[in-house]
């Protein structure tokens, strides 16, 4: 059953995809084609009914009822309405009134009624568009009464009661039909007008939403319709236009006009649909650009008639296009003109789309010849293939990718190197658009690498040559002076008469002097080579001053000097720091100070300014009563080689190294040095430096014995030195010490000795023939038949070097000792390191 109603369903309502027009004549022919049926059905049922028999003059109904009945059943078989109305109209129109004609039943005036009753109600509800279908629906319903009820059936067969109640059955049932099938008709006309202006209001509101003005031109009268849009768009006011196509090119600037015409001649005379863009002027002189597009209408005979077309301001594009054109313009102009190379390729294809004249330059190629091109094109497919790896991993990474070195064959330079910026480049949609590249030329840049990289090797060389020549001289240097110094102290502690005695001092302070020469020298070689460390170990401050001062008493006294040193306010009693480089820097600063004072005294002052955490900031002054400085040479001061009086005629020596050393060290602790003086009044030399708050070292702390100028008698210790007078020296200290010394004149002399004696520690010369005291310490250290392997050895070396002491620690000795030898600085340094070893046991 619900299929059965689809299927009607399907029947009665017409699908949506036909036109508006064809849907309602679809509703006429299927109401009135059901509702004949229904006519046919009541006159079939009554008539049996009177005559209580089926007559054989019912036959033509029968026909007609499933007529009726399929007749929508076609329509939708077919689709096609009028083809359907065709058939049903010459069905019933022609075949019925012949069969009534043949029975002489169709000369009755009742058909008048049949007819003009249908047509009134036709005129009044639906208007003459429901005539059409009136008219047949009328000549069906009187046809069929004529036929069956006048015509087909004998006078006296029906009842008069009953052919009335036909009679006026069918006037009234044919009424009904043609009043409703009006009212169908009349109700979707309505429905179509109303359609119709709705999509007619939409388009409008569409073509100003668009900013799109219509025209319409009949050609064969000339005359040219513009809606009011249009009409704005031309900068008319309503009512302006005069409605020639004369009037339209008036609006158009004479520079285009020309070319609009030719155009709108050879499309009329083609008739291919035409299209174009032109300007306007405004009353106001603004100019607009308009673009038109236009199709052509023909009659049967093929003469164009008619074009409708569609005009809109397209004034934003062309000036966006032309901004865009001038930035791309810009922009070309910039990449051409810039000092690197700069080219660009596609995403897809990775050919090239843009090439400057800096790219030309470099590697010889036209932007003619590259243009379009791929790198498979220009270069060997080896390097073709390097360059497309890194076009697709710029274009995978979303980055710029850098390629530091990139060789190449330029055809005007050759071999060459570039470094090469690859970014990709993105649409507004995320998509990859282009790649941008960017090369330099290195050759000349790796060219110079390679020869500075050369000259720092050799430079290098130089250094390392400098170096190996400074120990050498310094060796060498302070092997004789260690032997003076030696021999001249143990020659005043003979008895000596005073005239010997000052000979004898007279040659110990030239070998200071000369020493203190050479340290400088190879301080301020230390200093260049950037090999100048710091140590950071534990000390007392106070006695270091003190020993400064007591130190340099001797020669402050010689020049009638008074020396003295103070504290200012609370000073903390141990640092952590270098209190072998705080000690050179005041012994250069008081030293410095005594050769240039002839009278009066020399004062050090020490004084905390403040502290942080752990840090005190110490302030050092050297105030001396002296010759002072001249203004013109203060800022020189502390230059290397520099002095206040360079001349030749100066009375005072000295390398100029001193201050200069001062200030280096000073800078590597982080502070700062400077000098206040006038000339004829003194001068006061000072610097300022932190210092870690120390603690007591743990030795003193546990009442150990600071050493003395005395060892314990019991010590035997062994002296490895080829130098006869170095050993000699050697050898009478440590005796003069209370100590049993043993030497030997190189490592294998070494060897034998500590296998054939206990020693409690050993003096390593490191410069030895046959073999040397680094050798020797790396062969008691690593030996399994010595009994002494850990026995403590102490270097012993005129090498002053830096890297030296890190040496000689690498291979093993426990303490480094340069020469010239002092017994106060050797008891010094064999007591820290027999306190070491034990504290380590």
């Amino acid at each position: 059953m619900r299929s059965w109603l689809k299927t009607l369903n399907q029947v009665l309502v017409p699908p949506n995809t036909i036109p508006l027009h064809q849907r309602l004549r679809w509703k006429i022919i299927v109401a009135s084609s059901w509702l004949l049926a229904l006519a046919a059905a009541i006159h079939l049922l009554i008539i049996s009914w009177q005559l209580g028999r089926l007559d054989r003059s019912l036959l033509p109904t029968l026909v007609l009822l499933p007529l009726f009945l399929s007749n929508p059943l076609l329509l939708r078989a077919t689709r096609r309405v009028g083809l359907c109305a065709g058939i049903l109209c010459f069905a019933l129109v022609g075949s019925l009134p012949v069969s009534a004609f043949l029975m002489g039943g169709l000369a009755s005036p009742a058909i008048l009624w049949f007819a003009l009753a249908p047509l009134m109600a036709a005129f009044l509800i639906g208007g003459r568009g429901a005539l059409g279908s009136v008219i047949l629906v009328t000549i069906q319903t009187g046809v069929l009464y004529e036929f069956q009820v006048r015509g087909a059936l004998p006078m006296g067969t029906l009842s008069e009661p009953v052919r009335l109640f036909l009679y006026w059955f069918s006037v009234s049932f044919s009424t009904a039909i043609s009043a409703t099938l009006a009212w169908l008709f009349a109700r979707d006309r309505t429905e179509t007008h109303r359609a119709l202006e709705q999509a007619t209001e939409r388009l409008s509101l569409a073509l100003k939403s668009a900013r799109v003005g219509v025209w319409d031109w009949n050609m064969l009268d000339d005359s040219l319709v513009l809606d009011d849009f249009l009409q704005s768009l031309l900068g008319l006011d309503g009512g302006d236009f005069r409605g020639t196509v004369e009037h339209f090119m008036e609006c158009v600037l004479p520079e285009d006009r020309s070319r609009m015409a030719s155009e709108l001649s050879d499309k009329a005379r083609t008739g291919s649909d035409y299209e174009g863009v032109y300007r306007t002027r405004w009353p106001n002189g603004a100019v607009y650009h308009l673009k038109i597009r236009s199709k052509i209408y023909r009659n049967p005979d093929g003469t164009a008639v008619r074009m409708v077309g569609m005009c809109w301001d397209i004034s934003d594009r062309v000036m966006a296009e032309a901004k865009l054109h001038e930035q791309q313009t810009l922009l070309s102009t910039i990449m051409d003109n810039l000092p690197v190379a700069v080219f660009g390729k596609d995403a897809n294809e990775f050919r090239f789309t843009h090439w400057n004249k800096m790219s030309e330059t470099m590697l010889g190629l036209k932007a003619s010849d590259v243009l379009g091109k791929s790198d498979y094109d220009l270069f060997p497919s080896e390097q073709a293939d390097f360059f497309r790896r890194k076009d697709v991993e710029t274009m995978k990474g979303r980055r710029l990718l850098e390629i530091p070195e990139e060789p190449i064959h330029s055809q005007v330079l050759g071999e060459i190197t570039l470094r090469t910026y690859k970014v990709p480049l993105y649409d507004a949609q995320g998509n990859p658009s282009y790649l941008l590249g960017i090369f330099e030329n290195i050759t000349e840049r790796k060219r110079s690498e390679r020869e500075l990289l050369a000259a720092r090797e050799a430079a290098v060389e130089a250094a390392n040559a400098k170096s190996e020549f400074l120990a050498n001289m310094s060796h060498e240097i302070r092997t004789p002076i260690n032997g003076v110094i030696g021999m001249t102290g143990l020659l005043l502690d003979t008895q000596l008469n005073p005239e010997q005695r000052d000979y004898t001092e007279t040659i110990r302070n030239s070998a200071d002097t000369l020493l203190t020469l050479v340290n400088d020298v190879l301080d301020f070689s230390k200093v260049e080579a950037g090999k100048l460390d710091l140590e950071l170990i534990d000390f007392e401050l106070k006695p270091l001053v003190q020993d400064v001062v007591k130190m340099l008493a001797f020669s402050a006294t010689k020049k009638g000097l008074n020396i003295s040193h103070h504290y200012q306010g609370e000073l903390s009693h141990w640092f952590k720091g270098d209190p072998g480089r705080l000690r050179q820097i005041l012994i250069n600063l008081v030293n410095n100070a005594i050769k240039f004072t002839s009278n009066g005294s020399i004062t050090i002052v020490v004084k905390k300014l403040n502290a942080d955490q752990n840090t005190d900031f110490l302030h050092f002054e050297i105030v001396d009563t002296g010759i002072g400085i001249p203004q013109s040479a203060l800022g020189r001061m502390f230059r290397a080689f520099s002095q206040a009086d360079a001349s030749t005629t100066r009375r005072f020596g000295g390398t100029g190294l001193g201050l200069s050393i001062c200030k280096h060290l000073v800078d590597l602790m982080g502070g700062s040095i400077g000098v206040e003086s006038r000339e004829g009044n003194g001068s006061t030399f000072w610097f300022d430096i932190p210092l870690q708050v120390g603690v007591r070292p743990v030795e003193l702390m546990n009442d150990e014995v600071a050493p003395s100028f005395a060892l314990n008698a019991r010590l035997r210790i062994l002296i490895a030195e080829d130098n006869p007078v170095n050993r000699m020296i050697a050898v009478r200290i440590l005796e003069k010490l209370g100590c049993r010394a043993d030497s030997a004149a190189n490592g294998n002399e070494v060897l034998d000795a500590l296998r054939n004696a206990p020693y409690d520690l050993v003096l390593m010369d490191c410069q030895m023939p046959e073999m040397d005291g680094y050798e020797t310490t790396r062969l008691i250290r690593h030996s399994r038949t010595l009994p002494c392997v850990k026995i403590p050895i102490i270097a012993m070396t005129a090498n002053a070097l830096p890297g030296d002491r890190e040496k000689c620690l690498a291979v093993g000795m426990d303490d480094y000792v340069s020469k010239p030898l002092t017994a106060e600085h050797l008891v010094t340094v064999i007591h820290r390191t027999l306190i070491q070893k034990k504290a380590a046991a």
